[in-house]
């Protein structure tokens, strides 16, 4: 167990200062390249904000609305900035926007590689928090526990690597290091 103590694939990079709460925030599509599932992710997210944070989303439907509006497309050529815009329009203090890579050969299991999310702040347009998924196995207790309780015969160390690359897997792990921030 001591041996994965330490071990996270998910950094925080947080402006100075903790993350203020926020009641109602508006999540931009997501691009994954090598994937066609980053709407999928972006649900995830959402729904992750939901559950751990007991905040508002903004609709989908409100969302393509205004980048309709804006001419912007979804295939991620959204940059901060425009993001920003989109944000006062929508009147929420917060965006999140998000980029990654889909596990090459994997595509079809919604599995990630690495992915980088960024909560921008509306009225001035700075990052405050980015959370990056890099490479390799998240090592959550969970998975932890279960492999060294196997005695790593009944699950492989692919398995758990496997299990810990899915969007589904991610999107909690990054939502629950922002609800960690909105609490300190």
């Amino acid at each position: 167990m001591i041996l994965f103590a330490a071990c996270s694939s998910i950094d925080v990079a947080l402006t100075k200062g903790s993350l203020p709460e926020f009641d109602r925030i508006a999540v931009l599509p997501f691009t994954v390249k090598n994937a066609s599932w980053g709407d999928e992710f972006t649900d995830s997210v959402q729904a992750q904000l939901m559950k751990q944070t007991g905040t508002t989303v903004v609709e989908r439907a409100q969302l393509k609305k205004i980048l309709k509006e804006q001419q912007m497309s979804q295939s991620g050529l959204v940059d901060d900035s425009s993001a920003v815009n989109i944000g006062r329009l929508l009147n929420v203090k917060y965006i999140i926007v998000g980029t990654g890579t889909a596990l090459k050969g994997r595509s079809d299991q919604n599995l990630i590689d690495t992915f980088s999310l960024k909560i921008l702040d509306v009225e001035t347009g700075a990052v405050v928090m980015n959370i990056r998924k890099e490479p390799g196995t998240e090592w959550t207790p969970w998975l932890r526990t279960k492999y060294t309780m196997g005695f790593f015969y009944f699950w492989t160390r692919k398995e758990i690597f496997l299990e810990s690359s899915t969007y589904d897997h991610i999107a909690k792990q990054m939502v629950l290091r922002i609800a960690e921030n909105l609490k300190k």
